[in-house]
């Protein structure tokens, strides 16, 4: 198992960029880095379910939890989210900390699925995993 201390990931975790302009109605809240490192520190000490994982974080946000997950071990972390501008400062937080294990996805057809037939949900399915 992939030994980092709770601190260090703490640490590390401070230097992932926020939001610039959270937006409100899309429930923006920036996860602190004590919360994300006590939280993926436990989930990988205590039920190893991080390391050599593929791991799936929705809302992902500017990549706090991916960049955090991706610090532990994980085999590949995919970030969900249907913000450009949060999918954006993913991108440059996951160039930085130079991790190639993260990819994301910009999932702005998956709020309309409700309001579409159901024989669209097969385009979009196959459309979002056609990006990667």
């Amino acid at each position: 198992m992939k030994k980092v201390r709770l601190k260090e990931l703490e640490s590390r975790l401070q230097q992932v960029d926020g939001f610039e302009k959270p937006k409100l109605l899309l429930e923006q809240y920036p996860t602190r880095p004590h919360i994300a490192a006590c939280m993926l520190y436990t989930i990988h000490n205590t039920y190893d379910d991080i390391e050599n994982k593929v791991v799936a974080d929705l809302g992902c946000g500017c990549g706090v939890l991916s960049i955090g997950t991706a610090m532990l071990g994980a085999e590949l972390c995919v970030g969900f989210d249907i913000d450009e501008d949060a999918l954006e400062i993913f991108n440059r937080n996951a160039e930085e900390f130079e991790l190639q294990i993260l990819t994301w996805f910009n999932v702005l057809c998956a709020y309309y699925l409700t309001e579409c037939p159901s024989h669209s949900i097969q385009y979009y399915e196959s459309s979002l995993w056609d990006q990667k």
